[in-house]
């Protein structure tokens, strides 16, 4: 965005989509950890910091936030369908 300081695109961007870009671009992360615990051959550890994560307590914190369950015990359900709970469409 060309001319706009970046405390207006943050705002332009809340009002857009209504969450900030930081609160967007974790959401991306945690949808991509999902697909790594999925594969199953990943641990925790490694999908934190594949992911760009510093801290496994503060991806562990975050995954919890947004799915409701931390990333160990999303990675030791079996199936994972359509029908849950999906953060970024």
């Amino acid at each position: 965005a060309a001319g706009m300081s970046r405390a207006n695109l943050f705002r332009s961007f809340k009002d857009e989509f209504g969450i900030t870009p930081l609160q967007y671009i974790n959401r991306l992360r945690i949808d991509r950890a999902c697909k790594y615990l999925q594969k199953g051959n990943n641990s925790v550890t490694d999908v934190c910091y594949m992911l760009g994560f510093n801290s496994i307590s503060h991806f562990i914190s975050l995954f919890k936030s947004l799915m409701g369950i931390t990333p160990k015990q999303f990675q030791m359900k079996k199936t994972y369908s359509d029908d849950e709970k999906r953060i970024v469409d």
